[in-house]
């Protein structure tokens, strides 16, 4: 037996990746495959990720294996993850008993062909094709041109021109990283609630994992997932607005302060580097265009 409520949402997600829900199976497709996942395989569902936008699957595991999470769709409304994933309880819900834990084997996997497309130029495109084009031109600066070879001027901004997108960059990928370790340990602090849980499994994943079961205000059942803890009761502290976020214990400090001096450390300085070199680049790119010409430099 199956509820309606889930049969109207769509979830999409980035990258063309779209979730919906046919009667007893929810579908998952990306640009390249097509996952139908039986509602008997599916154990629970979870919200993860920063802001609570991605929707994941824990697989029923009738083999005493580690239920395998799945990141199925990362979507950018959170409040939309939410709303699908609470659909999706409420038809594990009244899931017959004898259609659990049928696992991972009762997922198919279907390959797509993706249909070509027309190439358009994107602004990533046109701002990658200039940055080359100046690049390529401090270049020929330096070598064409017999007064600027060597002058401060060409070699401090063909300099600062390479420096600057390089640390953009990095700064791009350390940023959502760090902001991860500091963003849930500060919305446990300021918004989490904390209970007493219960251990109710353990497995080995690269080492040992501990499964608690606990309640939360609005009673409903929920678990978190964590390498600290033993066994018996325990202090779990969750956000009620957000599923999938929960740890063992409610000290939060030791995280933010590490949070904190790796922003100061590595985000701050990359930061403010990228804006100084750039900034310093174009000024010394603007004299230098001003004394050479926008011409190629031919020597």
């Amino acid at each position: 037996m199956h509820s309606e409520p889930a049969f109207h949402l769509v979830l999409h997600g980035r990258r063309g990746a779209v979730a919906r829900w046919e009667p007893g199976v929810l579908l998952v497709q990306t640009r390249k495959e097509r996952h139908r996942i039986p509602v008997a395989a599916i154990e629970e569902v979870e919200v993860r990720g920063r802001r609570g936008r991605v929707l994941a699957v824990v697989l029923a595991s009738g083999d005493g294996v580690a239920p395998a999470a799945t990141r199925l769709v990362k979507c950018r409304s959170a409040p939309a993850v939410d709303a699908f994933a609470a659909a999706l309880r409420a038809e594990l819900s009244v899931r017959d008993a004898a259609e659990r834990g049928q696992g991972a084997g009762t997922v198919s996997v279907e390959r797509l062909e993706r249909p070509k497309r027309r190439a358009r130029p994107r602004l990533r495109t046109v701002a990658v094709a200039l940055y080359l084009l100046v690049l390529a031109w401090l270049v020929a600066v330096l070598v064409g041109e017999p007064a600027h070879r060597g002058s401060f001027t060409a070699v401090s901004a063909l300099v600062c021109w390479i420096l600057s997108p390089g640390l953009a960059a990095l700064g791009r990928l350390v940023t959502p990283v760090v902001w991860e370790l500091i963003e849930e340990p500060w919305r446990l602090r300021t918004r989490g609630i904390t209970v007493t849980g219960e251990l109710v499994r353990t497995y080995q994943r690269e080492g040992t994992w501990f499964v608690y079961a606990f309640t939360d205000t609005r009673g409903r059942k929920r678990t978190c997932r964590s390498r600290d803890g033993g066994p018996g009761r325990v202090e779990i502290t969750y956000d009620p607005e957000r599923a999938g976020l929960s740890r063992v214990g409610s000290s939060t400090t030791g995280d933010l302060v590490f949070g904190g001096v790796l922003f100061l450390v590595l985000v701050s300085p990359l930061v403010v580097g990228a804006v100084v070199l750039g900034v310093l680049g174009v000024v010394q790119l603007a004299d230098l265009v001003g004394t050479v010409g926008p011409r190629l430099p031919i020597g």
